[in-house]
């Protein structure tokens, strides 16, 4: 798997050259395998890398309001810096009224604060409406990986208790 990602990066650098995006992509995505690796093995989300990649979207944001150069980062995010803090703000929110909600129903935490913060960073790095979509896209994964954690706990493991997913 490394190779491929490895190989397809060393292909778009010989193709385009380095260019501005590669700056902020690289370090995104090296937090995500982070955060993804971190939360698979013990369910948590470090706060520390939830902050800096909110902070690295928050930042870009920044500079390409500030510098007006809306193909900065292009394709990929050429995002103000209030959409990326709208996209922040708004994504963890509903996030957070959806994990309140959940407990509620089910009088249990059903949703991490881990969860909440990295919707946060996803918003603040792509904005509401690609963070929504990708949340709505990991719904739907995790559904389908969710059942069968639980056919694998409930009839091979014999466990009767809550099946934990790491959804981060």
């Amino acid at each position: 798997m490394s190779f491929l990602a490895f190989s397809s990066l060393a292909q778009s650098i010989l193709k385009w050259g380095i260019l501005w995006l590669f700056f902020f992509l690289v370090p995104v995505l090296v937090m995500f395998l982070v955060i993804a690796a971190v939360d698979y093995r013990y369910y948590i989300i470090p706060d520390e890398l939830n902050l800096a990649g909110a902070l690295l979207g928050l930042g870009a944001a920044a500079w390409v309001s500030i510098s007006g150069n809306t193909e900065l980062l292009h394709p990929l995010n050429s995002l103000g810096f209030m959409e990326s803090l709208e996209g922040m703000i708004l994504s963890s929110g509903i996030l957070y009224a959806l994990g309140t909600l959940a407990s509620q129903v089910l009088n249990r935490d059903a949703m991490g604060g881990g969860d909440m913060k990295l919707c946060a960073f996803l918003g603040a790095c792509f904005g509401l409406n690609s963070t929504l979509m990708a949340l709505a896209l990991a719904s739907v994964l995790v559904s389908f990986f969710g059942v069968l954690a639980m056919i694998r706990s409930r009839f091979i493991e014999k466990n009767t208790g809550f099946t934990m997913i790491a959804f981060g």
